[in-house]
């Protein structure tokens, strides 16, 4: 039987308020995170799909500033 990690809903909360936060006002981070993971809102999103999507955006950031 697979070992499932338990996260708080703080959490889930906190990594949803950082995608929140880097998106515009219209939410594009948001929707291209439920896009990536074929969600239809963000009550079934993981901490670990969060998790993944923010250090994704995080890498991205940090490539386009040493490009530019």
């Amino acid at each position: 039987m697979a070992k499932l990690t338990t996260f708080t809903i703080n959490e889930k909360d906190r990594l949803i308020k950082i995608i929140s936060e880097n998106s515009s006002k219209y939410g594009d981070k948001l929707i291209q995170f439920m896009e990536l993971n074929h969600l239809n809102g963000l009550r079934n999103a993981t901490v670990p799909q969060l998790q993944n999507f923010v250090a994704k955006c995080a890498l991205e950031k940090q490539i386009e500033e040493k490009i530019f």
